[in-house]
């Protein structure tokens, strides 16, 4: 599958590529079952990559996953699919960031930190809060894409948000007005999910509004500190520079097709040559991020105590266990067991191994802009 390709030249920005989480795959390839159709079956039809082989919090291209999720769609033969992939959204099956959403202890501490944390969930992603008389509006910025993967997209998101509120409000809880960026086709008040009500076609942004009086409802019980969850979820937020966002793609196709410069720069929508030319202007060669992406991926899974030796290393693409803790002592100074033995922590409490590859890969490796924290700039209602 070939994305459109993106302006190369020596004018162009180095922007970041936009990634999102593999959750969202996951909940296509749900929503697919529901309706007898394999994920795999799509899959090679649609010659996508086997994005499921790799980690449930893994980051994944956005222009992938809006493509998958517009041939399914046309797999199931539903315009209204997007609404029955949003309807399967679970905060707890999201990892780091629903756990972190799920502490809140009202409703409105909720939707400010899904509005705050959601940047390190999915790089495209702007969600905030307006007030207006009786309502706060739970508002989300348009996408680029097709505009039948918008419509879709669209669709999954509203449902996403619907689904937040009615964790205080109740399951049967719809809101009585919806914003929607899309037209009229199809028309979704006419569906069971959405029936009565009133919703707004070819708004400048996605919004539901919640009743003011909602928001002191209770979110969930108390839970413990989130300081963990944070660096957990800040660690492995996507990239906002350039050669941050390849790394972790790179991490990605770990476990799905190898790490093929070919294939990355596909992603990239540039050719290989490129691709090298835009990764040397920030100081870095495509193998730097091969190997910062496997240590990445290797410290995280010793810490986690996640497996086998020999799995970590046949997962990262080494025929030997004895390559991967030749390749291992190189990056960190020390043996994958000695590794394992120093940071092996609770699978809740993993190590910022973003941090670990400054401290252990030498100059340049090391030398990466840190990723920065989004801003809050959504309004917390009171």
């Amino acid at each position: 599958m070939r994305l459109a390709p993106q302006p190369v030249g020596r004018g162009a920005v180095m922007r970041a590529l936009r990634l999102a989480r593999l959750n969202c795959v996951l909940e296509t390839a749900d929503a697919l079952a529901g309706y007898g159709i394999p994920f795999e079956a799509l899959r090679w039809r649609g010659g996508f990559r086997n994005w499921l082989a790799g980690e449930p919090d893994g980051l994944i291209p956005v222009d992938e996953h809006l493509c998958i999720l517009e041939a399914a769609a046309a797999a199931a033969g539903s315009a209204s699919f997007g609404l029955e992939v949003g309807r399967r959204s679970r905060l707890d099956n999201q990892g780091a960031f629903g756990r972190r959403v799920l502490q809140a202890p009202t409703l409105a501490a909720a939707l400010a930190s899904f509005c705050r944390f959601m940047p390190w969930q999915a790089s495209s992603a702007h969600f905030w809060l307006a007030e207006c008389h009786d309502l706060i509006w739970f508002c989300r910025s348009q996408q680029k894409g097709t505009e039948r993967q918008l419509r879709l997209q669209e669709q999954r998101i509203a449902m996403r948000m619907i689904n937040l509120v009615r964790l205080s409000a109740g399951p049967r809880w719809t809101p009585e007005t919806i914003q929607l960026c899309a037209g009229p086709e199809p028309r979704l008040e006419d569906t069971a999910f959405l029936s009565g009500v009133a919703v707004r076609y070819r708004q400048p942004y996605t919004a539901i509004a919640v009743p003011r009086c909602l928001l002191g409802f209770p979110f969930a019980p108390p839970a413990s500190a989130s300081e963990g969850i944070d660096r957990e979820l800040r660690a492995s937020a996507p990239a906002r520079d350039f050669a941050g966002s390849v790394e972790q793609v790179i991490q990605s196709l770990l476990m799905v097709t190898g790490t093929k410069i070919e294939a990355v720069a596909e992603i990239a929508g540039c050719s290989v040559r490129s691709l090298q030319r835009r990764l040397a202007r920030q100081g870095f060669h495509y193998s730097d991020l091969v190997d910062r992406a496997r240590f990445g991926l290797a410290a995280r899974r010793l810490a986690a105590n996640d497996g086998a030796m020999i799995d970590i290393a046949l997962g990262l693409g080494y025929a030997e266990q004895s390559h991967f803790s030749r390749a291992f002592r190189r990056w960190a100074g020390m043996s994958p067991r000695e590794f394992r033995r120093l940071h092996a922590e609770p699978l809740r409490r993993r190590p910022d191994t973003r941090s670990a590859l400054s401290r252990c890969l030498p100059e340049p490796f090391g030398r990466r802009q840190r990723i920065a924290e989004p801003q809050n700039a959504s309004p917390t209602p009171t």
